[in-house]
């Protein structure tokens, strides 16, 4: 018999199994599987006091780090859909991508000295996403 394995199940069986395994490293941070999926229920339950629910569209932008790894697991974990932006983008390209997409942005994108042309271009409510105790 074969089942599929979705990001939702595997977070559940790794979760359950290889939780104490470390499982993210990105540059001198480490995290076990349990604490990076603990930091993506964090996260998508700041989502949801934002008022994320099931089927909504969520856009993220964000270097290939763990933050955007984390995307990938607390936003499906409502039921929303991920839109990730391309973080290369100038300002002007960003709207074209974004359409009627939900924004929500890591503590990291709103404190990028590099990055804050966007804040113009995505407005002010992408920035007031910024979820707190993720940094």
């Amino acid at each position: 018999m074969e089942t599929p394995l979705t990001p939702m199940d595997f977070m559940r069986r790794t979760r359950k199994l290889y939780a104490h395994r470390e499982g993210v490293v990105d540059g001198r941070q480490r995290w076990t599987y349990g604490d990076f999926f603990d930091r993506c229920d964090r996260w998508s339950a700041a989502l949801q006091q934002m008022g994320v629910a099931q089927g909504d569209r969520v856009a993220y932008i964000a270097p290939n780090t763990h933050a955007q790894l984390e995307s990938f697991y607390a936003v499906p974990q409502l039921g929303a859909v991920l839109v990730p932006l391309n973080f290369r983008l100038t300002p002007s390209e960003l709207p074209l991508q974004t359409g009627a997409v939900q924004l929500a942005t890591a503590a990291l994108l709103a404190r990028s000295g590099g990055l804050r042309g966007w804040r113009g271009a995505l407005g002010a409510a992408a920035f007031a996403g910024s979820v707190a105790g993720l940094a």
